[in-house]
Order: C-alpha cells, then sequence, then structure tokens
C-alpha cells in the first residue's frame, strides 16, 4: 500500500473546491490584510492528524467536514463526502 501525502491530499481538497464553486485559497490578500473566502474546503493538521473543515465566514470560522484522523483514513473520508456530494446533485437534477 502506497503512503498518502500531504501533496496528494491538497490536490484532492484543490478538485473539492473546484468542483464544488469554491474559493480555492482558504485566504486572500487585501488592502486591509489577509480576508477568509467563506466556503473554501481547507487541511487541518493537529496532533499529528488530519480533517477536512470548511471556512464558513469572512473572520475564519470553520466548519468540521471530517474528524482528525490518519492521511489515508481523511482521504477516504473526503471521496466519501465528494460521492455524497455529487449522489446529491444528481437527485436534485432528477426532480
Amino acid at each position: 500500500m502506497q503512503r498518502v501525502t500531504d501533496k496528494q491530499l491538497e490536490a484532492v481538497v484543490r478538485r473539492l473546491n473546484e468542483m464544488t464553486g469554491s474559493p480555492v485559497e482558504p485566504y486572500r490578500r487585501t488592502a486591509e490584510g489577509l480576508v477568509a473566502n467563506p466556503g473554501n474546503f481547507h487541511l487541518d493538521y493537529a496532533y499529528g492528524k488530519v480533517r477536512l473543515v470548511r471556512m464558513s465566514n469572512s473572520g475564519g470560522g470553520i466548519s468540521t467536514v471530517t474528524s482528525y484522523n490518519t492521511k489515508r483514513e481523511c482521504l477516504s473520508e473526503i471521496f466519501a463526502f465528494r460521492d455524497g456530494y455529487l449522489s446529491a446533485l444528481s437527485n436534485i437534477h432528477k426532480n
């Protein structure tokens, strides 16, 4: 089994942002300084683990999408989230 790298996780999260029409970068630079991009999905690292979060507001608040896990488990959870999102979209378009 191959190791899951930070680079792989970041690429999957970038595609998730593009697929959902969310901002790709968590923050943008303005004249006032850095401002959060609400709706952005990004990775949060702590305690040797990683989780997927989504920016909730322009102040930088986040909502957790997955819990802290190993990189491999986080990758699986991101794929499950993506599949659920796509399934919900297809159900919306059927009705």
